[in-house]
């Protein structure tokens, strides 16, 4: 929607893409961005990667897509907020071979690399060939962010690292 209210005309903004999903939108200002899932390559192997675009004229023109991350692995459920400099703030969960579902947040544009926030304290171990009740996975998953007028910035995000059973598979016999 446009700053006097009316429509625009729908633009894709992932025009190469067969498998967008997710997108999310942030504003401040006349900056806008976007950001999203994309397994531009199919789903084998299942690979998502997280882009983003960026308007500095309220959605009238749009900046190229940029990958935020590709990783060997799933960069997947991605947030945005736009900070107090007009940067945006950008986090998704990822996992990887070997590394649990963690928390991963940049701002893109001032950060050189993302930052894993949640992977700190967590331990892990795959099912043995006796039990594969016996895997422990903790996940840190499903990012929300914001971001205050004053430049303070929040990530939070659901977390099992203290279950007793962390992999939401549930157990018996125990509460």
């Amino acid at each position: 929607r446009l700053a006097n209210g009316s429509w625009s005309t729908p633009l894709n903004l992932a025009p190469t893409s067969q498998q967008a999903r997710f997108p999310k939108v942030a504003a401040r200002g006349n900056n806008v961005w976007v950001v999203w899932q994309d397994e531009r390559y199919g789903e084998q192997p299942h690979r998502p990667t997280v882009y983003l675009r960026h308007s500095g004229d309220a959605g009238n023109t749009w900046d190229p897509e940029v990958i935020v991350r590709s990783v060997a692995g799933r960069a997947e459920h991605p947030v945005v907020a736009a900070t107090a400099s007009g940067l945006p703030l950008v986090a998704w969960q990822e996992i990887r071979d070997g590394i649990p579902f963690d928390i991963w947040a940049q701002v893109v544009g001032a950060d050189t690399e993302a930052f894993n926030l949640s992977g700190g304290g967590k331990s892990f171990q795959a099912a043995n060939a006796y039990d594969t009740r016996s895997a422990r996975y903790p996940a840190s998953v499903w990012p929300s962010i914001s971001v205050a007028d004053n430049g303070s910035m929040a990530i939070a995000w659901q977390d099992n690292r203290t279950d007793k059973d962390p992999l939401w598979t549930g157990g018996l016999g125990y509460t």
